[in-house]
């Protein structure tokens, strides 16, 4: 009987968990041309930084689940947020200050 109990805590965190990832997505493709038309000086380039961040995630996707099967992924998980983090002091002073026109 616990199991079961278990067993549904476990899908009810990776239903919310799911649409948290879904909620966050559609986010960031909607927001990333409208703040890639601020900071860029051509509108053909506003959607630069979301492509760019797509590529990041290709190129990077195998070498990091190679260092996973490493390192295990709790240690891998820690290394990519730890890396994550270091790098939001060099994006914000990229970002505009006063609000769009």
């Amino acid at each position: 009987m616990e199991t079961v109990s278990l067993e549904k805590r476990n899908v009810a965190i990776l239903v919310l968990s799911q649409t948290l990832f879904m909620v966050a997505s559609i986010t960031v493709m909607t927001l990333s041309g409208v703040v890639g038309q601020q900071l860029s000086p051509a509108p053909s380039l506003a959607t630069l930084p979301i492509a760019m961040m797509m590529l990041g995630t290709v190129v990077s996707t195998l070498p990091a689940s190679l260092y996973m099967k490493r390192v295990g992924r709790r240690r891998g998980f820690i290394t990519g947020a730890s890396l994550g983090a270091w790098r939001l002091p060099f994006s914000v002073p990229g970002m505009p200050v006063s609000p769009p026109a």
